[in-house]
């Protein structure tokens, strides 16, 4: 629930489809800091089926917290 309440806060006023705040919530394991630049990379996407890609060009072995969460934050100084 944190993690929902997380996302939501992030997302403000926006709608985010259950089923990409599901796949948020379960790819980043509750970690704070991933939640809120995950949840940034979706809405950046735009459009719901951006969104999945978004999280779909993400193997599973890509997600671990330390090497995405570094590759985001250089994405985002970039």
């Amino acid at each position: 629930r944190d993690t929902a309440a997380l996302v939501q806060r992030v997302v403000g006023d926006k709608v985010l489809p259950s089923a990409v705040l599901h796949e948020i919530i379960d790819r980043t394991d509750g970690v704070p800091l991933f939640v809120e630049e995950l949840t940034k990379a979706v809405l950046e996407a735009g459009a719901e089926g951006d969104a999945k890609a978004v999280l779909s060009r993400t193997s599973p072995g890509a997600l671990a917290v330390p090497a995405t969460l570094h590759a985001s934050l250089l994405a985002r100084l970039d």
